[in-house]
């Protein structure tokens, strides 16, 4: 029994993704879809945004190991990063398709996280079915990949909104760096969706 079948999915409607502050190694975002809001400030002992770029970049490439890189998990045909608000996890699941994408994004990881993973949701212990995977979700999504790649580059372009008034940081150490060759695959792989 596929434990995530069970859940109730929405389409991308107005997705975003902002980072609205940086403050003391912090990277406070905000997640939307709709009338739906999420905000959360990440720990600067992860990479927030970087994590999320390096799940993008195995999306769009349709790239699938079991192996971990940049942030990201691989698990058969998931993948998942996870935000560390020390001490909660904000959890980001991707099952990528043709040209469709499962995301679902818990305020915090579920109990068995791994196990459930690792079994692909499927074929897992009596006493992990009975939790309820929907507990703590804050969006269930199937749509097309599109949304969620372009909410990122608008995340990226949010960092150049914000105010750099932490003391902490020069310029050249503030915020977080990512990679402007994968923002230049994104870009080139939405031109391409549109020809299609």
């Amino acid at each position: 029994m596929d434990l995530l079948a069970n859940l109730s999915y929405t389409c991308f409607e107005d997705f975003y993704i902002r980072v609205e502050k940086i403050k003391n190694g912090w990277m406070e975002l905000c997640v939307g879809n709709g009338d739906k809001r999420l905000n959360y400030s990440a720990s600067y002992i992860g990479d927030p945004l970087n994590y999320l770029l390096a799940a993008a970049v195995s999306i769009v490439e349709n790239q699938k190991s079991s192996r971990i890189y940049n942030g990201v998990a691989y698990e058969g045909e998931y993948l998942f990063i996870v935000h560390d608000l020390e001490p909660s996890l904000v959890t980001w699941l991707f099952k990528p398709g043709n040209d469709e994408l499962t995301l679902i994004i818990w305020e915090d990881m579920p109990t068995y996280f791994e196990e459930m993973i690792e079994s692909g949701f499927d074929d897992i212990p009596e006493e992990i079915k009975m939790q309820d995977i929907g507990k703590d979700i804050f969006l269930a999504i199937e749509d097309s990949p599109v949304p969620f790649i372009k909410a990122l580059l608008g995340a990226i372009d949010s960092l150049t909104c914000l105010k750099r008034n932490d003391v902490e940081f020069s310029d050249s150490e503030w915020g977080h760096s990512y990679s402007l060759e994968n923002v230049e695959l994104f870009k080139h792989w939405l031109i391409d969706k549109d020809r299609a």
